[in-house]
């Protein structure tokens, strides 16, 4: 009886171990696994950005420009173009244009080669008839003495070759004559009555800077 049981319990071991020799090994794990990830989100679009504005116009700039006349430094005012000289002996330094609607105001600038103040104002005042009387004043503008004269009526000026040019009516001129600098200038200032009107006032500005050599 007892050799009996002992076969059976040695029957029961080899049973089992037989059992364990067959069952599945363990899945290793593996070092350093990635965690899973969610799905992929498709990339946000960059936000749009506002279009470029385009630079403001800048504003209308004066005129720009600078000469010198018998020693005098002078700007180009504002509203005032210089135009070409002729070279001829009775041509102007500088001659600058003033357009309206009224017509063209004309400023040369011419340096003086003879005859005094009283010869050139006596000259101009015959180049004009119709004239009622004549404005003369005499001012003082950074220690030059500047001698002006302002009249309306018919001109009959000079072409650049020296000729008579043909009379002029409803001219104002204004002449002004320069002394004190390296050599006296003139300034003479012809056109339609209106066009002067609206030209002379920047033109004054002008003369009230006008400067010298240090």
């Amino acid at each position: 009886m007892t050799r009996t049981l002992t076969c059976l319990l040695a029957l029961g071991a080899l049973a089992l171990q037989a059992c364990e020799e067959k069952a599945p090994l363990p899945m290793p794990q593996r070092s350093g696994t990635p965690a899973p990830q969610a799905p992929s989100q498709p990339a946000a679009a960059a936000p749009a950005q506002p279009p470029a504005l385009a630079p403001a116009p800048n504003p209308p700039q004066a005129d720009i420009g600078a000469f010198t006349v018998g020693g005098i430094n002078l700007r180009v005012p504002p509203g005032w173009k210089p135009v070409p000289v002729a070279s001829t002996p009775f041509a102007p330094v500088a001659d600058l244009r003033f357009a309206s609607p009224a017509g063209e105001a004309r400023a040369a600038f011419f340096v003086v080669e003879g005859g005094g103040k009283d010869a050139n104002l006596q000259r101009w005042q015959r180049q004009m008839t119709g004239v009622r009387e004549p404005l003369i004043t005499i001012s003082e503008i950074a220690g030059l003495a500047v001698t002006r004269i302002d009249m309306l009526g018919e001109y009959r000026g000079m072409t650049p070759t020296g000729a008579a040019a043909p009379p002029v009516p409803n001219t104002r001129f204004v002449g002004v004559i320069i002394e004190g600098a390296a050599r006296p200038v003139q300034v003479r200032i012809t056109g339609p009555k209106e066009a002067v009107d609206a030209g002379l006032p920047s033109l004054d500005a002008m003369l009230g800077q006008m400067t010298m050599p240090k």
